[in-house]
């Protein structure tokens, strides 16, 4: 094989070698529990993930950073002991950016989100969650991007949610539709546009649509009186 055959091949297998590490490391950021039949928090200490990374020891930094969490597919039905646990799971929070909590049974959020400050995407779909209250806990997530809500209760009150929360991120999720951060922005603007001009119409026409309107009203009791002579 020639000189230049032969630095070709490696350059080839370098770059394979390149892409699957760069594979390897796309997955291992991943501690997937989702499909395990947890019924609470507590039940992560006794189970192991199913694909991606190990649970990290605390007293040991890591080489690779956990930022994506999925517990969907689950029976969980709260978030309060959420927080204690991953504490004692991951070895550092603050880098998480992506939890799938999908097709649990959580009927409540509360704060426990407020543990993972960077986090953009959070998928709530298919839970029991039915008060307005709940979902607007999570403004106090300021790098919220995405979430989704549909399949759950609080769809009832659809119309509610967006006039509520649909400037927390900038995509929702509810109902079969995909509300974006500049489509609520652009409704509220339209909005206020609209009651603005409403107001304008009407200071501009009481001089004369306040006596036109007392005129018709004074012509229909004249009719009515000389009606009955």
């Amino acid at each position: 094989m020639s000189a230049a055959a032969t630095a070709a091949s490696e350059a080839t297998e370098g770059s394979q070698t390149k892409a699957v590490t760069k594979s390897k490391t796309k997955v291992s950021n991943t501690l997937d529990f989702s499909f395990s039949n947890l019924t609470c928090w507590e039940d992560i200490d006794d189970e192991e993930p199913r694909a991606g990374v190990c649970k990290q020891v605390r007293s040991t930094k890591p080489s690779i950073d956990i930022t994506t969490l999925k517990f969907n597919n689950n029976v969980i039905t709260t978030l309060a002991p959420m927080q204690a646990v991953l504490e004692r799971t991951l070895w550092d929070l603050s880098v998480v950016t992506m939890v799938d909590l999908s097709f649990n049974g959580l009927e409540s959020i509360g704060d426990e989100f407020t543990c993972l400050p960077h986090l953009g995407i959070l998928y709530l779909h298919g839970n029991e969650v039915s008060k307005l209250k709940e979902v607007k806990r999570l403004g106090k997530l300021d790098n919220l991007k995405v979430l989704s809500l549909h399949g759950n209760n609080i769809e009832k009150e659809e119309g509610g949610l967006l006039h509520e929360v649909g400037g927390l991120c900038e995509k929702l999720l509810v109902g079969a539709h995909e509300y974006t951060g500049e489509w609520y922005a652009q409704r509220l603007v339209l909005h206020q546009a609209a009651v603005f001009f409403l107001f304008l119409f009407f200071w501009l026409t009481k001089s004369t649509f306040i006596p036109l309107l007392a005129s018709c009203l004074h012509r229909r009791d004249m009719y009515l009186m000389f009606s009955f002579l």
